[in-house]
């Protein structure tokens, strides 16, 4: 698969924060809730550093500008994939 990073410009922890949702997604079959993402773990092994949900939030308003993700409103694991790394 082609690394589309350097097309889209992300940063280390934009990247790290796709990587996990992508790795979440392909072995949970359902996307990460902000917690499962600031706490970095799936099926305890820690795959990216513990962020805030503060700072879990405001990625996924910059991942979604940059047309990485989708995010429906409400609700919880609603995030879309638009690209993968």
């Amino acid at each position: 698969m082609t690394d589309n990073n350097d097309r889209i410009n992300l940063t280390i922890a934009q990247r790290d924060t796709l990587f996990f949702i992508q790795t979440f997604r392909d072995k949970h079959s359902v996307s990460p809730t902000y917690t499962e993402i600031a706490e970095g773990i799936i099926d305890g092994v820690r795959i990216t550093k513990k962020r805030t949900k503060s700072a879990v939030s405001n990625m996924m308003i910059l991942l979604e500008q940059k047309g990485v993700v989708a995010r429906a409103r409400g609700g919880t694991r609603n995030t879309t994939l638009l690209k993968r790394i």
